[in-house]
């Protein structure tokens, strides 16, 4: 555990070192790069790999591909481990890489991420970059106020949160930015703050670029002596250790000044240090252009021959540089038509190609449409029958109960009307023999009237028993008919006794109703349990009930 512990923080310091460290430059760093490739062949953990692939991204690598899987490789770490401060910054350096491949969209993106984590997490350093990151990118884009704004940004949080270590960059683009918008007062203002810091640091090729700005200023600002003295600062350090290229387009630009400030003297001499210069070099770039200011000051100071001489050069250089221009551009153009005939041809088979595969696809999206159509209209075709059928069987069960229904009321009609005939003769009969009762003695008045009584009670149990038949044939029909189908030799007694044992009635009961003992009750029973093969331990009620 201690262990994991120590290589994080070793890690956490390795990466922050990388943040803080500036770039040195390929050449000055080939002894670390080569002992962090090293390291990383010798790597056996994926961590240690992503580490050393974090330094590594760090450094200028000549291989861009290269540093573009370093740069990937510190990305994912940071994220991984949070440790945003350097999220930032690696995100700033992915952004740099893609401004020096001219993908500037995708620079943007990066940048404008890194300004996101930077404020979300108060890392002032990260913010201050990536702000004046996102204003070099506008200047390169010529969006000279966008640049302005984000440059100006920068210096505003750098001044607030006293964060200096940008200035001197931060000065020079404002000084840049406000020259191409030709606010040149403003210019030069930030310039000569440029200058100052680029003093203090002793750091001469940044002073020499800070004199050559304020020169081509003052020049604009028809400051002629300040623009003199800048430029002949600028020689002196151009002189001391610049490169030859460097010497020669100074020694013109002053050239140049003191032309158009009327001082041939200085500008003659510049003029031939120039051209003495260009004895060191063999450029043809340089040439034309020496040979262009050579040509023009002494044509201005009234020396033709010579003005005629260096005319001659200078024509001479451009037009061997024009015409073995033009040959290539010739031969550029030849090889593009050639090209573009063969990716003419190519385009128009792969158009081909595209129809066939197109018209290849209609028709199999055709033959689907046309299957899937045929599917549904056949799935259609059965849920409608199966449809119809159920309404057909619903219609059909509707009218069979309403023609059961009507039955039973034609049924329920009839025995209401023979109850009623029943009834009639009843009263008759009672009348006739209440209208004898006036004529017999007393003694066989008495034996009458209980005769009357008796019938009266008999034409009650049968009416009751008549109603209970009706409502018992409503309720379960079909009852009966199974019964026969069971034993076709059962009488109207048997089916009666099984209808009150249907619905549940005791011997008791069925023996008031009936008008019969107890003791005949459960003989019929008996014997109708034989009769529908009923076995001694089942009970015959339940067995008469599942029916």
């Amino acid at each position: 555990m201690l262990r994991i512990i120590l290589k994080s923080t070793i890690r956490i310091f390795i990466l922050v070192s990388i943040y803080l460290c500036p770039n040195l430059g390929y050449a000055q760093n080939t002894i670390v790069l080569d002992s962090l490739v090293n390291e990383l062949e010798l790597a056996k953990t994926d961590s240690a790999k992503v580490f050393i692939m974090a330094q590594l991204a760090n450094y200028e690598i000549a291989d861009k591909k290269e540093e573009v899987v370093y740069l990937k490789q510190g990305l994912e770490f940071a994220k991984e481990y949070k440790l945003t401060k350097e999220e930032g910054a690696f995100l700033n350096k992915y952004g740099r890489y893609h401004v020096e491949r001219d993908e500037y969209s995708n620079a943007l993106e990066y940048y404008q991420e890194a300004i996101r984590i930077a404020s979300e997490n108060n890392h002032t350093k990260v913010l201050i970059s990536s702000y004046f990151n996102v204003g070099a990118l506008y200047y390169l884009w010529k969006n000279y106020p966008k640049s302005e704004e984000y440059i100006i940004k920068a210096l505003e949080i750098s001044e607030l949160h006293q964060e200096y270590f940008l200035n001197k960059s931060i000065y020079n683009g404002i000084g840049s930015v406000n020259n191409e918008l030709k606010n040149h007062h403003k210019a030069k203002v930030y310039m000569r703050k440029y200058l100052q810091l680029c003093m203090a640091d002793n750091d001469n090729p940044t002073t020499f670029l800070a004199y050559i700005n304020l020169a081509v200023i003052s020049k604009k600002l028809i400051q002629v002596d300040s623009s003199k003295y800048y430029a002949r600062l600028a020689y002196q350090i151009a002189r001391k250790g610049s490169s030859i290229e460097n010497k020669i387009n100074i020694a013109n630009k002053l050239a140049d000044i003191f032309m158009d400030n009327h001082d041939y003297d200085s500008s003659a001499y510049y003029v031939s240090e120039a051209l003495e210069l260009l004895k060191g070099i063999n450029s043809v770039r340089w040439q034309i252009k020496t040979y262009g200011f050579a040509f023009d000051h002494y044509r201005q100071v009234g020396e033709p021959d010579t003005a005629m001489y260096y005319m001659e050069r200078f024509y001479t250089m451009r037009d061997s540089v024009f015409n073995k221009e033009q040959l290539n551009k010739i031969t550029g153009l030849e090889t593009q038509f050639e090209t573009e005939h063969y990716q003419v041809k190519i385009d128009n088979l792969e158009q081909q190609n595209k129809i066939r595969l197109l018209q290849l696809y209609g028709s199999i999206a055709g033959i689907a449409l046309l299957t899937l159509v045929l599917f549904l209209g056949f799935r259609y075709y059965k849920l409608r029958s199966r449809l119809l059928a159920k309404d057909q069987a619903l219609t059909k069960k509707k009218a069979l109960v309403l023609k059961e229904r009507v039955e039973f009321q034609q049924r329920d009609m009839v025995s209401n009307a023979l109850y009623m005939i029943n009834q009639n003769k009843l009263f008759d009969s009672l009348l006739k023999d209440l209208k004898k009762l006036n004529k017999l003695p007393e003694e066989e008045r008495i034996a009458e009237f209980q005769s009357m009584i008796r019938k009266i009670k008999i034409n009650k149990q049968s009416s009751e028993k008549k109603k209970l038949e009706i409502k018992f044939k409503r309720t379960h029909q079909g009852f009966f008919e199974k019964l026969k189908e069971i034993n076709p030799d059962l009488t109207k007694r048997d089916l009666d006794l099984c209808a009150y044992l249907k619905l549940n009635m005791s011997t008791k009961e069925i023996a008031s109703l009936s008008v019969q003992s107890i003791r005949a009750i459960e003989t019929a029973r008996s014997r109708l349990r034989k009769k529908l093969n009923v076995l001694g331990g089942e009970n015959l009620g339940e067995y008469i009930r599942k029916i």
